[in-house]
């Protein structure tokens, strides 16, 4: 190799080629996310731990001390490992496991007759609290909201408020329990799909926001237990738009509206758009949205300061998003992201394309901004993003709910992280529905790169006459039994390793990236590395061009559809149209960007029709 090359990328180059010589690449230990370079967070691992299993879909969990309650549709459990349909125990819709072991708790029983779309706890963990559309717990009459005891599951006698629809969400005070739905009566009381009880006997209080044009699908509570902020596909709180489309707090007591400046600029509502999840911590609210068609302009995750709601940062990484959690400085996301160049990941595959179902992001905002590679979505260019964190676990496609997706739900606890959802397979391993990952202490730590096709090709090059070396793996495509629309297609073979090689291009900031030739003058040959493939780039005395944002493929259209039954209330994929007009937010709206959020003298486009 050149002697402009450091020595220490040469010698990395070489190793590579001999292990991969020897087979020996599947049993690298694989620390980079645990223990990352130049002072990122560290993540969990991406080991899948062993985890007690469902046959249906996860919706969404609670961790409460070394506990996890989970609701969802389901009707059994069964120990991990074993397959589908053996070793079963009866569990309709709600179980509960242990956090650090993942082993069912078969003490706590609470089987209802439909769905539970949301589960909390009280601040004290003494009660549990589940939502959806049932109206049966335990054979004890339900409707729609019930409280349970955190160690058996029985229904709590005393709190039994009656919602005429579903309710899909719920947070709770020590006093008061907070719902969101599309219920327009609770207890023989009109209130429009926002409520709340008290909780101490479920009668109806006074909080009454009149949330139209759409329904609730999350919220949460303010650290100080004053305001609750609602998401949804709704288009007015109160009658306002602004704040109020598809985002908007209110007061906890009456349910007035209260200053909520990010829905200024983050606006997802109507019948195409939607702000999907909320999680919140003592100093901010995360939420996720989808978008299609006209009505939104986010399909991706933000983070909004509990002090009036100023935007902080917006990931516009495209691909719908369900959930989001805060943990030890990181945001984990669940979702079926596949395009992430803007905030300096990786660019959308062509002729198909690559979706990542979990991932990580910083929570702090590190400087990082947003590109404007839009591909005929809204732009969200020079306005603050966070950084992508190297966290890659795979999860594959389920069809349980009938939407073709992985996994919907994610929240942390303890030395923990557990995905929830319909996957049926986890880094190409067995394991439906739930999965844990941990911290490195308690972590195996053994997950090494994963080939999820056939066309693994490593390669090694080092042009004589350039500057700049590139050791990495090419990726081919391939005919597989699994597509990323969860029927048999083609996918694109990926190598998968949570640590990237440590040679970086001059200028780096660390973030995963593709390379390209035109970063390295005169290079004979250039492997274009995605997201999650180990690379190694170094540069001699005349450095070689960081690139900046990863070049897009040609717009295509997206893949086929999979609309879910008429019953189902997930939204599926579906073919993004391309309206003759952009769908403009309400009246009234304020493109006014909050300090901090954007680029110093610029406000974000204003939504535009969006493109596939």
């Amino acid at each position: 190799m050149p002697s402009s090359i450091p020595g220490r990328v040469r010698a990395l180059a070489l190793a590579t080629a001999a292990l991969v010589a020897v087979g020996l690449l599947g049993t690298l230990p694989a620390r980079a996310d645990t223990a990352p370079q130049g002072g990122q967070v560290a993540t969990v691992s991406t080991d899948p731990l062993p985890t007690v299993q469902i046959d249906g879909v996860v919706w969404s969990q609670v961790v409460v001390g070394s506990t996890v309650y989970v609701g969802g549709s389901f009707s059994t459990a069964r120990p991990a490992g074993a397959a589908a349909g053996s070793n079963t125990t009866p569990r309709a819709n709600v179980l509960a496991f242990n956090l650090t072991t993942g082993a069912l708790l078969s003490g706590f029983v609470a089987n209802t007759n439909a769905e539970v779309r949301s589960i909390t706890a009280a601040p004290d963990g003494s009660r549990i609290y589940i939502a959806g559309s049932f109206t049966s717990v335990n054979g004890t009459t339900r409707n729609r909201l019930a409280a349970l005891n955190p160690t058996t599951g029985a229904v709590i006698s005393g709190f039994a408020p009656s919602f005429n629809s579903t309710v899909e969400a719920v947070k709770a005070t020590a006093s008061t329990v907070y719902a969101g739905g599309g219920f327009t009566a609770v207890s023989g009381q009109t209130r429009t799909r926002g409520a709340a009880v008290a909780a101490s006997n479920g009668a109806v209080q006074p909080f009454a926001p009149v949330i139209e044009g759409g329904r609730a699908r999350a919220l949460v509570l303010s650290p100080d237990g004053g305001r609750v902020v609602f998401g949804g596909s709704f288009t007015t709180i109160n009658g306002s738009g602004n704040p109020g489309y598809g985002l908007g707090a209110v007061n906890a007591a009456t349910g007035a509206l209260v200053p909520w400046n990010a829905n200024s600029q983050v606006r997802n509502g109507g019948t195409d758009a939607a702000i999907w999840s909320l999680s919140s911590d003592g100093d901010s609210v995360f939420g996720s949205g989808y978008h299609y068609g006209g009505g939104g302009n986010l399909e991706g995750w933000f983070r909004a300061s509990w002090t009036n709601g100023d935007l902080v940062w917006v990931a516009d990484c495209h691909g719908d998003t369900y959930s989001t959690f805060p943990y030890n400085g990181a945001v984990y996301i669940a979702g079926h992201a596949h395009y992430c160049a803007n905030i300096g990941g990786f660019p959308q595959t062509d002729p198909n394309w690559t979706y990542q179902r979990g991932m990580a992001t910083t929570k702090a905002w590190n400087g990082n901004r947003n590109g404007g590679q839009t591909l005929g979505y809204p732009s969200w260019q020079g306005v603050a993003a966070p950084d992508l964190l190297n966290w890659w676990p795979d999860f594959n496609t389920g069809t349980a709910s009938g939407a073709g997706q992985g996994p919907w739900s994610v929240t942390a606890g303890g030395n923990y992280v557990v995905y929830g959802g319909e996957f049926t397979r986890v880094n190409n391993q067995p394991q439906q529905g739930l999965v844990r990952f941990a911290v490195s202490s308690v972590a195996p730590n053994k997950d090494g790169p994963r080939l999820s096709g056939s066309g693994f090709v490593p390669t090694l090059s080092s042009p004589p006459r350039a500057r700049c070396g590139s050791a990495g793996w090419r990726t081919t495509t391939a005919t597989t039994s699994s597509s990323p629309t969860g029927s048999s297609g083609t996918a694109t073979p990926r190598l998968r390793s949570p640590r990237p090689l440590s040679g970086r291009a001059s200028g780096s900031t660390g973030r995963p990236r593709p390379t390209r030739t035109a970063d390295c003058p005169r290079a004979r040959t250039a492997t274009v590395f995605g997201p999650m493939t180990p690379s190694a780039t170094a540069c001699g005395a005349t450095p070689c061009r960081s690139p900046s944002r990863a070049a897009p493929a040609t717009p295509r259209p997206p893949p086929p559809s999979r609309t879910p039954s008429a019953t189902s209330r997930r939204r599926s994929r579906r073919p993004r149209r391309t309206p003759t007009a952009a769908s403009p937010p309400p009246p009234g709206s304020s493109a006014t960007e909050p300090p901090g959020a954007g680029p110093a003298s610029a406000t974000p486009t204003p939504p535009r029709a969006p493109g596939r």
